[in-house]
């Protein structure tokens, strides 16, 4: 593995509304340029949260800004959009996956840390034709049978089938005090996006000791791995990245297995010549995103390790392991992480994340060769 370039996609602004950028995500047109999302906002969960696209026609070397211009109320209520991942449909065709947040209270946190619940979210969707400037009418998604928070983890995903998949925490209200039943769980769609009547759930824990955050997923081919950053109730502390494998297109799923690897957020790559690359970050130990590769399907990994990143260590914005609200809590103060990758062509692998310090982050990425 070597780390070929890497450069900054856009950089916060310290004290303003660009201070905290983070969530990004990224796609590849077919003619090779390449497009991120992500929020901007004054921190990591403030109320004017906004998302900003950006295009590279030099692999990385220079890019163009803008922000998307939609509409950020939903009915009569004021909100704002947490996430923003993107789907290619087919040449400068874009689909946006968003997460819009309600902020009728800007006083309340997305998170609450007592209940362990969320805010109310919605995952609305908008097409462009023209690669992302402008957008067409914004239209929500019916995520029944679930009626609490589902808060996207990723783009829309073209599943071999044709049909497309779109991926979620099962999550809770707010004010709920029940104890929470996650799952990691999909809505899939038979008629391009239009209608989602379709739930399954990738992975979930009955005894609900451990919890399934943040799943990414891979395909190639008649290939689909998905990864979890995955949350041990009982130890109050994270366990290993988990991992689950789809042949049928998405309908059913292996149970989630243990990767031996220590880390949070990790976002599988499939290569065209069968080998598996997880890049993932490492909070607590090496404060940095690796990446590690797999021949054999993510049932092994190698021990090689390349690091795409490393936190300074001085930094005091490290979270600590502890119960799981306080852990959440904890993470608004983190300044690296949430990584989206894709693989070129070429087999090369093209990632971003988000990284700075407690005054701003920014959205970075790195070209890899596996």
């Amino acid at each position: 593995m070597k780390l070929i370039d890497k450069g900054i996609v856009f950089a916060g602004k310290p004290e303003s509304n660009t201070a905290s950028c983070c969530f990004p995500g990224i796609v590849r047109f077919p003619d090779g340029s390449l497009m991120c999302s992500w929020r901007t906002g004054s921190t990591k969960e403030s109320p004017d949260g906004k998302i900003w696209l950006a295009h590279s026609s030099d692999s990385g070397k220079s890019w163009k800004h803008w922000p998307l211009h939609v509409s950020e109320r939903f009915g009569d209520a004021p909100g704002e959009f947490h996430y923003g991942p993107l789907t290619i449909l087919g040449d400068r065709r874009l689909l946006i996956t968003l997460m819009w947040t309600d902020r009728s209270d800007p006083s309340l946190p997305f998170f609450n840390p007592q209940t362990e619940g969320l805010l109310p979210v919605r995952t609305i969707f908008a097409e462009s034709t023209d690669g992302g400037h402008t957008w067409a009418h914004l239209r929500a998604m019916d995520t029944a049978p679930y009626q609490s928070p589902m808060p996207i983890t990723g783009p829309v995903l073209k599943l071999p089938t044709g049909r497309l998949a779109c991926c979620f925490e099962v999550n809770k209200h707010h004010a709920d005090t029940r104890p929470w039943r996650h799952a990691a769980a999909m809505k899939i769609s038979s008629d391009g996006g239009t209608t989602w009547p379709e739930a399954v759930e990738v992975a979930n824990d009955p005894n609900n000791r451990l919890m399934f955050w943040d799943q990414r997923h891979s395909i190639s081919g008649d290939r689909h791995t998905a990864m979890f950053w995955t949350y041990d109730r009982t130890a109050n502390k994270d366990a290993n990245i988990h991992l689950s494998l789809s042949s049928d297109g998405g309908r059913s799923w292996t149970l989630p297995k243990d990767t031996g690897i220590v880390g949070q957020v990790a976002h599988p790559v499939l290569l065209s010549d069968g080998r598996l690359m997880v890049i993932y970050i490492d909070r607590f130990h090496t404060r940095s995103i690796r990446a590690r590769l797999s021949n054999d399907y993510g049932n092994t990994f190698g021990e090689e390790e390349l690091v795409v990143h490393q936190q300074p260590r001085n930094s005091a914005d490290a979270g600590v392991e502890s119960q799981s609200a306080e852990y959440l809590q904890d993470m608004q103060l983190w300044s690296f992480g949430r990584i989206d990758a894709l693989a070129d062509e070429q087999g090369d692998i093209w990632t971003v994340f988000y990284a700075g310090d407690s005054r701003s982050t920014g959205i970075h990425w790195a070209h890899i060769k596996p």
